[in-house]
């Protein structure tokens, strides 16, 4: 049956993408088909990915009981064998970032993920009340988890570019254990050992907002079938993730053969060019854009959404720590000009440590040292909107076109390379949309185990992901509540590809599904 298309399209906000068909209708289902495509693409990669892994799970037995138990130099091995010792350790490093099970499917981006943690939401109780909406209740609490990640299809090393990112689901008060005392969410939830353990399932079932973001404010491509090409080079995966140079002709194919313009390239670019120091330090933008209020509330607007850590007081100097100069920088992809950056930037201790993020967060909320010093504020993030002005200066349907929050940003872009003339004289003249606070996020500090875990030995066992992480699932989709329905074309490919991604991940890895698309 065919769907009602202001079911599928807000007709406030939104257009389908396909302006070719004879009516909305036809232009509605052409564009579902072009999206279909993406969903396709993801659901093999994903597929794909998880026999790839079946097989190097069996060679990596072959190749421990060749190496488990013999005493050498590397060095001084044959060139055969040296090969197959790389090949060895390789597939343990691998093999090690996958969860504690025998099935291998995994995120088709964002795999590699730095922490997954608990914290509490909390709508500030003065909030205006144009902003007062769905959740956004005035002084209402929320439970929360949170996981942040790099959004590359390989868990790759955390000194090399990529973008940043950082999902949040907003839960019913109370669905985390506050039974003894807040820590214990935490250690419930990740240890899991007594009493109430949290069933991944369960949260999944039981989320009322997922809000995913990343550390840059514009997506780069509007065009699902330039979206499917790009996917479908930029997820090519080859037997050997570690194969660099086969991953760097994927990028550029992804990049420049298919049908990505140069603005589009540009923007790529800088979305996947950061080299962070800290991801709790880190502002985080939704990219694209959600509805506020219900269908049917003529005062309904849309906003966009910023994770901003908290400032004021010793904030301050925490962002300042955690953010050198090096660490600003988002040109670390581009080539030539970035790996030079990248040699002179970035600190030889970050470069040593391929899992330099995961070792900062259980750095962070190590809970000793904030027992230790009362006075170290939690970390903490404000959820802050940035509000729909009008197509002309928002605009919805094109997340390449930033909404300004300041005029320094303004000026910012106006001098990005390749920027088109069109863009370039659009941002001269847009109105300013400043980010307003809706509330904050608290963050649970971590217990002993797992700031051990993550600072353990590259590659032992007890740093691999549990698999309650790779259960969730994020998508600005799952239960989402009418106030809050997502908007425009990159947010309707979402739908479909985050969805078969998750699907394909949860059949194979025998793994309930709760969700229906």
């Amino acid at each position: 049956m065919l769907e009602r298309h202001d079911d599928y399209i807000d007709p406030k906000f939104e257009f389908p993408w396909i302006q070719s068909g004879t009516g909305l209708e036809e232009n509605i289902q052409l564009e579902k088909q072009e999206i279909a495509k993406v969903r396709k693409i993801i659901e093999n990669f994903v597929a794909q990915m998880a026999r790839r892994r079946k097989r190097w799970k069996a060679e990596y037995d072959e190749l421990h009981r060749t190496f488990e138990n013999t005493t050498f130099t590397p060095s001084f091995l044959t060139p055969f064998r040296r090969k197959r010792y790389q090949r060895y350790m390789n597939l343990k490093r691998i093999l090690g970032d996958l969860p504690e099970r025998e099935t291998y499917a995994t995120r088709d981006v964002h795999r590699k993920t730095h922490g997954c943690l608990a914290g509490t939401f909390k709508v500030r109780d003065d909030l205006e009340s144009d902003l007062a909406k769905g959740l956004f209740q005035r002084g209402a609490t929320y439970d929360a988890v949170i996981r942040f990640s790099s959004g590359n299809p390989r868990a790759q090393a955390d000194y090399l570019p990529d973008g940043r990112g950082m999902a949040v689901k907003l839960l019913p008060e109370g669905i985390l254990p506050h039974d003894d005392h807040p820590k214990a969410i935490i250690k419930k939830w990740l240890g899991g050992h007594q009493r109430r353990q949290i069933d991944p399932i369960e949260i999944n079932r039981k989320g009322l907002l997922d809000i995913l973001t990343i550390n840059f404010p514009v997506f780069f491509l509007n065009r699902p079938p330039v979206y499917a090409d790009a996917n479908e080079a930029f997820l090519k995966i080859t037997d050997n993730e570690d194969a660099r140079l086969e991953h760097l002709l994927s990028e550029f194919k992804a990049l420049f053969l298919r049908g990505m313009n140069s603005w589009e390239r540009e923007l790529a670019l800088n979305a996947n060019g950061s080299i962070i120091y800290n991801p709790l330090y880190q502002k985080y933008y939704s990219m694209a854009p959600s509805r506020l209020g219900k269908k049917g509330d003529p005062e309904r607007t849309a906003v966009k959404y910023l994770w901003e850590p908290c400032r004021g007081g010793r904030y301050d100097e925490l962002i300042k720590t955690n953010n050198p100069p090096w660490a600003e920088i988002h040109t670390y992809a581009h080539p030539i000009r970035g790996m030079i950056q990248k040699w002179w930037n970035i600190p030889r201790e970050v470069k040593k440590n391929r899992d330099h993020l995961r070792s900062m967060v259980a750095q962070s909320l190590d809970s000793r040292v904030l027992e230790q010093d009362p006075t170290k504020p939690p970390v903490c993030f404000e959820l802050k909107v940035q509000k729909y002005i009008d197509d002309t200066h928002t605009l919805i349907e094109d997340t390449t076109a930033i909404w300004l929050e300041s005029e320094a940003q303004r000026n910012r872009w106006l001098h990005k390379r390749k920027i088109p003339g069109e863009e370039r004289n659009a941002i001269k003249s847009r109105k300013i949309a400043p980010f307003r606070v809706v509330g904050t996020l608290t963050i649970i500090p971590l217990p002993l185990a797992e700031i051990e875990a993550a600072q353990a030995e590259e590659g032992a066992p007890q740093t691999r992901n549990k698999p309650y992480c790779e259960d969730l699932s994020f998508n600005p989709w799952n239960n989402v509540p009418e106030e809050h329905r997502p908007l425009g074309i990159v947010q309707r490919i979402k739908r479909e590809g985050y969805a078969g991604s998750r699907d394909t991940r949860f059949k194979e890895n025998q793994v309930l599904n709760v969700f229906i698309q």
